[in-house]
């Protein structure tokens, strides 16, 4: 049972960097997405340190859930899904999972993607995977089309702009000017992180983005309704909540020298008479 334990461990995590590690490099190599700041070899280099954990950690949970530590020898064995599939499948899935939720967030959903494949190899019969399999794809794309999906999309984007903001001024680099300038600089950039654009949010409005002199940016979605308010630190979950440093889980020392303000007075009460 040992030596199956390792096998089933290796192989997965071997289609787990196959199809992780090689979009990988055709992102990198082929497309020329990185930042060139860090280069190429940076880029592929501390990126391979995922694929190798990754693969690692998908091998470690289908090795536990695939080897039977409780049926005998001599029980008839289930239908189980290819060792190898569920490996290239998760790394496949993982590219995806970490663009969209970050490393720790992404391996912890590609770890849940093969315990439901487990759970549909449980099974009795086929026609129950297969329901289940449908039901399964049914509510992956329901969740993509609803609002919980855009508002995360947007923070992920806000927090990318916003990292990568912190990462030029530690090097010295001028903070781009415009939108335009930043999707100059960021743009490619943001593809190997699965984000299409910075510049226009999930619900096709624009972000905002301006640079002040004194140092201080800010960056933001307007939400939903593509107006401002309400404050992302008070309803950060409401689709129609602005996205920004804060509402994403970026800490900005510069928060407080931001070129952009709201200012709201109310208006004094009008009389007359009827």
């Amino acid at each position: 049972m040992g030596r199956q334990f390792v096998r089933i461990w290796v192989v997965t995590a071997a289609g787990f960097v196959v199809t992780y590690g090689g979009m990988a490099c055709l992102r990198v190599l082929g497309f020329d997405l990185y930042d060139p700041a860090d280069g190429r070899a940076f880029t592929l280099l501390t990126d391979a340190v995922f694929w190798v954990f990754g693969g690692l950690l998908a091998g470690l949970v289908n090795a536990a859930l695939t080897v039977s530590w409780i049926e005998p020898a001599t029980s008839p064995q289930r239908y189980r899904s290819s060792t190898f599939a569920i490996g290239l499948t998760a790394g496949m899935l993982s590219i995806y999972a970490v663009d969209f939720m970050g490393r720790l967030a992404g391996f912890a959903a590609v770890a849940g993607f093969i315990v439901i494949v487990q759970i549909l190899d449980a099974l009795p019969s086929r026609v129950l995977r297969g329901a289940a399999a449908i039901l399964v794809i049914f509510a992956v794309q329901m969740f993509f089309r609803s609002q919980t999906y855009k508002i995360l999309r947007a923070r992920q984007t806000v927090y990318f702009v916003e990292t990568s903001l912190a990462r030029m001024n530690t090097r010295g680099e001028p903070l781009p000017k415009t939108i335009t300038e930043l999707e100059k600089r960021l743009g490619r950039y943001a593809k190997l992180h699965g984000i299409r654009s910075i510049r226009t949010d999930p619900w096709r409005y624009d972000y905002f983005y301006a640079a002040g002199h004194n140092g201080g940016h800010t960056y933001l979605t307007w939400g939903a309704d593509g107006l401002p308010g309400p404050s992302p630190a008070i309803d950060p979950g409401t689709p129609g909540a602005d996205i920004d440093g804060r509402a994403a889980g970026v800490a900005r020392q510069d928060q407080g020298r931001s070129p952009y303000r709201i200012r709201i007075t109310p208006a004094s009460p009008q009389t007359g008479k009827d």
